[in-house]
């Protein structure tokens, strides 16, 4: 089957049907009219034999040797029989030997014929192939001979160089093609390969600039190959445009030398985290070499006292994220700490498949390590401003100096007498168990080394310190004494424990330094200010004792005269004594407050205490300062939502009324409005006394209840008082256990608002009178 499949083949191949059936048709014309003719000649003439072998000879030309071999042994077997059976003029071996020689004949013939026109196919085919390719190339295919002139110039030379081909054929090739300042190699070394049959870049590839038409010129890869054709020398030049491959490998070496010059860390990893590049300035960064780094992953770049962000980075590049600048603790060759800014790209494949991550790891540690300095600065100078107690001072501060370092852990000794106490302890929050190599409550001798700054490494630590040798036997490889020296005595001192081996850092000791100086400046200003503070008791308490006496004469006897004199008085005289007593008693009043301020500083004032009716404690201190009200023609008014009762003392709970109405009264212009409002609501009463005054900035409101404190515009305004009214109120209210609010805004008027507790958790304190 295989076989007549190959002897039918062409027969059914569709370029070549129509001609083979052609070839067939005038086979068979042929061998029909060969059997005519025999049938009306009994000879065989050699004309009815050259029909026969005709067709033999298309049939080998058309279909192959093997169909004509068949064919011509089938047309001389038919003769042959026909020879035996006939009457014929030759004998059937003569025809048959004259066969023998005209049908191989014939058939060589057709079969060299065929495979003529096989080969000539064939070269045809390969010629359009070649012309196919050699215009469809990208590169420019120019041809030239050995005098240098042009004789082929492809579609991709047109384009590339800018020239036609009918306006550059028969031209001189470097002319068109090469910058002027090569054209006199290009003919040395055409004379050179001439004379000698060979040359350096003939048959290799190599770089070169060209010249398009417009006279830029571009870089190119050429391949030269040389020909010999008719006794002369045939050159073609096969030329590529390297310009975008030459832009991208400028922009990859400028990449490179970003990348190999700047002090940022650029690496890549895979989606595991394994290191697979890494640049000088990571070598640079954390000290590992790029062999080092590239056995590495980014987990062993965590500091081991700190959680491992690591795996959240990953999942966050394998999902595709970004990360932007973020900043990271990590730690280099010899367990040396490093802040880094961390930028974080993923990586792609030609499919877009995410594949690996790239990183920027920027060096941060001396920015960070200054902001934290500065902080630790401004947080103790604000500290400082609200610290109250200067037991407190020491160990608030510690943590923001902790910080600043970063230390792993510190301690806070306070001096007491001949020893150090260890009043507080601390430990940085990413560590999760206490490391402090000493505890609260703990006790050391000092000694005269400790007023000095002290930086201890390794075995160096010994006695010189507290918990020393401790410290250094838990692993504690570095130690900084910071002491706070006030007046040129230890007042105590700050010890901070790392287990890092880290060298004397001078910035941040001066900075350490500078916020002890500030502790000491503020030791020093509150212990003048307790002496001041201590003297005015002392002054007030003289003070008002001795104006008790003369006032009280002075208002007795003010009195006696009134009743015993009556008669004998005038109406002025009358009106003399109630100046004298009015004025008697108002100082009597400020020498009653002046004792009482003493007693509240002392914390020895005494209250009287019982239930009380807070709506009738409201309303005698309304009807008491009505006059004062009218007088101003201020609209005064209360409220009363509810009854509340208190335990309390009601003598000093109408005294705070009185003093909040009596300044509301006062700081209230003409035609103003004040009012009390009574409210209870979750076990809380509240009296609240509203004005339409000038009202009180937000910078003066934290001071309204220190001591003697009169505002900018009440002495500008002068409007009367010495500062203790608020004072006084404030300590009252505390010693209910209430608070005392104020909202305020300047030209808005005031709101004192005071809370005391309905059902207190308990009493007051009561200090017996002295």
């Amino acid at each position: 089957m295989s076989r007549w499949a190959d002897l039918i083949g062409p027969l059914v191949t569709p370029r070549s049907r129509r001609r083979t059936i052609v070839v067939l048709a005038i086979a068979s014309v042929l061998y029909v009219a060969f059997l005519i003719a025999r049938l009306e000649n009994s000879d065989m003439t050699n004309g009815l034999l050259a029909l026969q072998v005709i067709p033999v000879a298309l049939v080998a030309l058309e279909l192959g040797l093997a169909p004509a071999l068949g064919f011509a042994v089938a047309a001389m077997g038919s003769i042959v029989i026909w020879a035996l059976t006939k009457d014929v003029h030759i004998s059937a071996g003569e025809y048959v030997a004259r066969g023998a020689v005209y049908f191989p004949v014939a058939i060589a013939v057709g079969w060299i014929g065929g495979r003529l026109r096989v080969a000539e196919s064939t070269v045809s085919a390969r010629e359009r192939r070649l012309r196919t390719i050699v215009e469809s190339s990208t590169d420019a295919l120019i041809t030239s001979d050995d005098e240098g002139r042009i004789l082929a110039w492809n579609p991709t030379a047109e384009r590339m160089f800018g020239w036609r081909s009918d306006d550059v054929i028969g031209r001189s090739l470097p002319d068109v093609v090469m910058p002027e300042i090569i054209r006199a190699q290009y003919w040395d070394g055409l004379r050179g390969f001439l004379m000698e049959g060979e040359h350096g870049l003939v048959g290799q590839r190599f770089e070169g600039l060209a010249l398009r038409r417009d006279g830029s010129e571009f870089p190119t890869e050429v391949a030269i190959s040389a020909v010999r054709e008719s006794n002369r020398w045939i050159f073609h030049a096969f030329v590529h445009d390297t310009t975008e491959r030459k832009a991208q490998e400028n922009e990859r070496k400028r990449l490179v030398s970003i990348v190999e010059s700047t002090g940022d860390a650029i690496l890549s990893f895979t989606l595991e985290g394994r290191i697979t590049s890494w640049n000088p300035g990571a070598e640079l960064i954390y000290g590992y070499t790029e062999d080092e780094a590239l056995r590495m992953s980014l987990f062993d770049l965590v500091p081991p006292d700190q959680p491992d962000d690591v795996e959240v980075l990953l999942k966050q590049v394998r999902d595709g994220g970004r990360i932007e600048n973020t900043d990271y603790d990590r730690v280099g060759k010899g367990g040396r700490h490093v802040e880094v800014g961390v930028t974080v790209t993923p990586i792609t494949n030609a499919a877009g498949k995410i594949v690996a991550g790239a990183a920027i790891h920027r060096d941060i540690s001396e920015r960070k390590r200054r902001e934290r300095y500065l902080t630790a600065q401004h947080g103790a100078t604000q500290l400082l401003a609200q610290v109250p107690d200067l037991d407190e001072m020491g160990p608030a501060i510690m943590p923001m100096i902790g910080d600043a370092g970063p230390w792993l852990c510190a301690a806070y000794w306070a001096r007491d007498g001949e020893l150090l106490r260890c009043t507080a302890t601390w430990t940085t929050p990413m560590t999760r168990l206490p490391v402090a190599p000493t505890h609260e409550g703990a006790e050391a001798e000092w000694n005269a080394a400790q007023a000095e700054p002290l930086w201890l490494v390794g075995d160096q630590a010994g006695d010189e310190l507290p918990s020393g040798k401790r410290a250094a036997l838990g692993g504690l490889r570095t130690q900084l004494w910071i002491p706070i020296v006030v007046s040129g005595e230890l007042f105590g001192a700050f010890q901070f424990f790392d287990r890092r081996h880290r060298d004397w850092d001078e910035e941040l000791v001066g900075t350490l330094n500078a916020i002890t100086d500030q502790i000491g400046n503020y030791v020093r200003r509150r212990r003048a200010e307790e002496e001041v503070e201590q003297a005015k008791d002392e002054f007030f308490g003289l003070v008002s004792h001795e104006l008790r006496t003369p006032l009280t004469s002075i208002i007795g006897y003010g009195e006696l005269l009134a009743e015993s004199e009556a008669e004998r008085l005038t109406e002025q005289g009358r009106k003399f004594l109630s100046v004298i007593r009015r004025n008697a008693q108002r100082e009597m009043r400020l020498v009653g407050d002046l004792l009482l301020l003493v007693r509240i500083q002392e914390g020895s004032f005494r209250m009287e205490l019982e239930d009380v009716d807070l709506r009738r404690i409201v309303e005698q201190a309304v009807e008491a300062a009505r006059p004062a009200a009218d007088k101003r023609e201020i609209e005064l008014s209360a409220r009363a939502d509810s009854s509340p009762e208190c335990n309390g003392d009601p003598q000093r709970l109408g005294q705070v009324v009185d003093n909040l109405l009596s300044n509301a009264i006062k700081f209230t212009p003409k035609g103003g409005r004040v009012g009390v409002n009574l409210s209870a609501n979750n076990g809380v009463a509240a009296i609240e006394v509203t004005d339409s005054g000038m009202g009180i900035p937000k910078e003066e409101q934290q001071h309204l209840f220190d001591r003697l404190y009169r505002a900018p515009g009440a002495m500008e305004s002068a409007i009367p008082g010495v500062g203790l009214g608020l004072t006084i109120v404030k300590a009252i209210v505390d010693a209910h256990h209430g608070r005392i609010l104020v909202e305020s805004e300047p030209g808005a008027g005031a709101t004192f608002r005071v809370e005391i507790p309905v059902q207190p958790a308990h009493h007051p304190e009561e200090v017996p009178n002295e």
